[in-house]
């Protein structure tokens, strides 16, 4: 079953909450991450461009939102 990027999105999230709180070490997040992130790119770029859009969205504004 193919996975949407809704779904690549949540496990992202779900890797770096566990994280933050301490439920896994870097080491542990960083293997989640390659793999989730082999798997982004796997699905092809209409994917892969769905996952980093909606991460760059979720970044705060540069240099006060002027650009």
């Amino acid at each position: 079953m193919k996975k949407s990027a809704k779904t690549f999105i949540g496990e992202i999230e779900r890797n770096v909450d566990a994280y933050y709180a301490d439920q896994i070490d870097s080491a542990t997040f960083g293997a989640r991450q390659r793999t989730v992130w082999d798997e982004i790119v796997a699905a092809g770029p209409r994917i892969r461009n769905a996952v980093v859009r909606h991460l760059r969205e979720q970044l705060p504004p540069v240099n006060g939102g002027s650009r």
